[in-house]
């Protein structure tokens, strides 16, 4: 698993690249969590929000995002479309 990241001192982007070098296919996991700032809105109903990403919960101003992951939506661990959990 390989980070690249560039931040400033208000955001940071990172990209995420996994390479699998075995000859066996394998799954990768990276958990992002977040504990009282910030929501996934797709926890609460996957069909009306994506669960691509974390905004901003009580603790800050309600329009930024925190997390947003591209696709991430599609990879979901729960049976029924949600994220495993609001944070």
């Amino acid at each position: 698993m390989r980070l690249d990241a560039i931040g400033g001192l208000t955001a940071a982007l990172i990209r995420i690249k996994v390479v699998n070098s075995d000859s066996k296919p394998r799954q990768f996991v990276f958990q992002g969590y977040s504990v009282q700032w910030g929501e996934n809105l797709g926890a609460i109903d996957p069909l009306l929000y994506p669960a691509d990403n974390l905004v901003a919960g009580w603790n800050d101003r309600a329009d930024r995002v925190l997390v947003l992951g591209i696709g991430a939506d599609a990879y979901s661990a729960g049976p029924d479309g949600r994220p495993p959990g609001p944070n």
